[in-house]
């Protein structure tokens, strides 16, 4: 958190309101199954980050309704997620309160599997 401290103190000596969205990898490396018996310490995260001078917590991974509500609920700072192709829709994963949804690489990865086909297609003789 002394980053996250020492990004805070410069960014509001250069610019007053410098937005930092801070982030916990925690249920992007664990498997969804797994994800419940994380949240406290995810919740922990964020209530450190926002006492460290975090605007917003990011919570990649993390696509469990009730357990974004559970996150959200705890955290004294807006909670953002990404979404990947399996996610809900963006109605129920505001829902819970999550006030930002990202989708990461998704889109990018996606609009490169085409011309991949494209390529891979040209390279086959015919």
């Amino acid at each position: 958190m002394a980053r996250l401290r020492a990004a805070r103190v410069v960014s509001d000596g250069v610019l007053a309101g410098f937005w930092i969205n801070a982030r916990t990898d925690i249920c992007l490396r664990a498997k969804p199954a797994t994800h419940g018996a994380h949240i406290t310490g995810v919740s922990a995260r964020g209530a450190a980050c926002a006492e460290a001078g975090a605007s917003s917590f990011l919570v990649p991974g993390l696509r469990d309704s009730g357990l974004n509500r559970e996150v959200c609920a705890a955290s004294r700072l807006p909670v953002n997620v990404m979404a990947g192709p399996e996610a809900a829709e963006s109605g129920a994963l505001a829902a819970p309160g999550v006030r930002r949804i990202s989708y990461g690489p998704f889109p990018w990865r996606a609009a490169m599997a085409m011309p991949a086909s494209y390529a891979a297609a040209a390279g086959k003789p015919g």
